[in-house]
């Protein structure tokens, strides 16, 4: 027999002598230990006679007497080991009788499965291996699970993804992560930036477009080394931003700060204070100027004629075509 690379027997003994039908030959030819047992081998010198089998595949050859005796059985053809043919190769009436031989198959987790297949009519068939005993559904691990010659063919592998929010937020794809058995987005998420107020983009990327620019309230105070959000009248934060100088916007219910032109908060809505408060009190009229010199581009005006700009416009100062409220 032949080990095969499953480490299994092959089942087919190859070059043996078989047990034959015993004959006056001086030799044990059925293997039981003994030589011509019952058998009459006296014979008369020059007879002859047919030895062997004509069964299957064997053929009878023929004996001559000598001395008394029957010498060698000549030109008969002796039972070989079965094989799977569709002949009776042992001579003993049966065809393919009891042939079966080990297969295996599966890949992946179900490699090394075994089973049989069984002689019929000359061919060997119904094999019973089944390819998928041990199979399971596929995980990230690096086997082929679900034993179809795939590794990690999960669902959603390959699928795009994102990670992080706002300006963060970059795109990928699922990959299998085989420490942790999970799919994974190997998307790598930006870095935060400080949120700008009101352009309708989550800088600081949690998820929130313009936080911390509103709603304000009317206890807001100006910092005059700052850029701070002003407000429209339902306080709700606007798109830009007014650099705190000289002058600020402010309404008549809010308070100048002693000793500066800075109101508390600006809602850009009513006039400019333009006058030093002392002590700190509420702006009143007197306090505002109304009207905007001749505006260039860097200068708007709201629909109230009153200005709205980056650098407010102080009273008495002329706006040149081209050129700013200094």
């Amino acid at each position: 027999e032949t080990c095969t690379e499953a480490g299994t027997w092959s089942g087919e003994c190859e070059g043996q002598t078989l047990a034959g039908t015993e004959i006056c030959d001086g030799i044990d030819n059925n293997c039981d230990g003994n030589i011509d047992e019952g058998l009459d081998c006296a014979c008369t010198n020059g007879d002859h006679q047919a030895c062997g089998s004509s069964i299957g595949e064997c053929n009878e050859g023929g004996q001559t007497c000598d001395a008394g005796q029957w010498g060698a059985c000549v030109g008969q053809i002796l039972p070989t080991t079965e094989i799977c043919d569709n002949k009776d190769n042992d001579c003993d009436g049966s065809i393919d009788e009891d042939l079966i031989r080990l297969t295996n198959c599966g890949v992946g987790a179900c490699a090394g499965n075994t089973g049989v297949e069984t002689c019929v009519d000359g061919e060997y068939g119904g094999n019973t291996c089944d390819p998928f005993v041990g199979a399971s559904n596929e995980t990230c691990d690096n086997v082929d699970n679900d034993c179809d010659n795939r590794i990690d063919n999960v669902d959603g592998l390959g699928a795009a993804c994102s990670s992080g929010l706002g300006i963060c937020e970059t795109t990928g794809q699922m990959v299998c992560d085989t420490l942790n058995n999970t799919l994974e987005c190997d998307a790598v998420e930006g870095v935060p930036e400080t949120e700008i107020c009101e352009n309708g983009i989550d800088e600081d990327c949690n998820g929130i477009i313009d936080n911390g620019c509103g709603p304000c309230g009317e206890s807001t105070e100006c910092d005059p080394l700052t850029f701070q959000t002003y407000c429209t009248l339902n306080n709700t934060a606007r798109v830009r931003c007014i650099e705190i100088e000289v002058n600020t916007y402010c309404i008549d219910t809010e308070m100048c700060p002693a000793n500066t032109h800075e109101c508390y908060i600006d809602q850009g809505t009513t006039a400019i204070c333009d006058v030093i408060c002392s002590p700190a009190r509420q702006c009143d009229v007197a306090d505002f100027v109304t009207t905007c010199p001749t505006l260039t581009t860097a200068l708007v005006c709201n629909v109230a004629n009153n200005c709205e700009t980056i650098r407010a416009c102080g009273s008495g100062q002329q706006c040149s075509e081209g050129q700013g409220c200094q």
